[in-house]
């Protein structure tokens, strides 16, 4: 019953996050007058908990991901800078990096 309309609910609550099951159902009343009213709230109210919920996972993974990235960058960063110049690389002021001869 709601599968032809949930790309339309997905995007009302992209617009609005805090619209309620009654908003909605209003809006799918609006739209079709015979095939939505008050005894269609609680499926209404269950997909909105479901695509909240799907919502919420999506952004613990990215969440997740960009942790886990920021880690590694910051762990690469730390090992570079505690790199320290071997051999003949010297740093003269002022004047840049020079390779002694």
């Amino acid at each position: 019953m709601l599968d032809p309309h949930v790309e339309d609910i997905e995007r009302w609550l992209a617009a609005a996050p805090r619209l309620t099951a009654l908003v909605i159902l209003s809006r799918l009343a609006e739209r079709c007058p015979s095939q939505f009213g008050p005894p269609q709230h609680t499926t209404v109210q269950r997909l909105l908990k479901a695509l909240r919920r799907k919502t919420v996972g999506q952004l613990i993974a990215v969440t997740e991901l960009v942790t886990s990235t920021a880690t590694v960058h910051d762990t690469i960063e730390a090992s570079s800078t505690s790199a320290t110049i071997s051999g003949s690389d010297r740093c003269h002021v002022g004047a840049g990096w020079s390779r002694s001869r």
